[in-house]
């Protein structure tokens, strides 16, 4: 087992790191909302595939079997089905808007004074109160307020990733029968 030292950087150089994790944490969530914005778009483009794919089964109803209508509506249905979860959950994933902080983490969410804006403005009614507390901050309790605002961002990090993760597996449920019914109602137009 390894022994553990105890650090020898001071509050200074300690608050400097903090502030780098979270501003990578930062390019991170921006990076997880791009690539839930693709994911949208993709989804946005196989709902008018499906859309079109409508129009195309009501304009073909008196060529297809009874069977066949409902094999195609039962496989569109299901395309729709899995594009509104991954839309759903795409969402939620670039904005986290089901739950708030201290709904998904409970409440040993410590104090994020000056890192996360709500519990900051709640706290300081005026920019004078805002400014005492400021000026007489010490850098440790900055650092606690940084490290805590970490803590909660790497959670929700995890969170909006696996969001992330879940949308673009039901994006790929939802081609599968969609892909299905176009390969179909093209053979079918043969």
């Amino acid at each position: 087992m390894e022994s553990i030292t105890k650090s020898t950087i001071n509050d200074k150089e300690r608050f400097d790191f903090v502030r780098w994790l979270i501003d990578s944490y930062d390019e991170r969530k921006a990076s997880v909302a791009g690539r839930a914005t693709i994911l949208l778009n993709a989804d946005a483009l196989l709902l008018a595939a499906t859309t079109f794919l409508i129009d195309k089964l009501r304009a073909m109803t008196g060529q297809l079997s009874l069977t066949e209508q409902l094999i195609l509506i039962i496989s569109i249905a299901l395309s729709l089905i899995f594009l509104v979860l991954s839309i759903a959950v795409a969402t939620n994933g670039m904005a986290n808007i089901w739950k708030t902080s201290t709904q998904k983490f409970g409440t040993e969410i410590p104090q994020r004074l000056y890192f996360y804006p709500r519990q900051t403005f709640d706290t300081f009614k005026t920019f004078s109160s805002f400014l005492i507390s400021f000026e007489e901050i010490s850098e440790k309790q900055l650092t606690d307020y940084a490290l805590a605002h970490l803590w909660v961002i790497t959670r929700e990090y995890k969170e909006r990733y696996q969001n992330l993760r879940r949308a673009t597996h039901f994006l790929v449920f939802a081609i599968l029968p969609l892909v299905f019914s176009i390969a179909f109602v093209l053979y079918k137009s043969i």
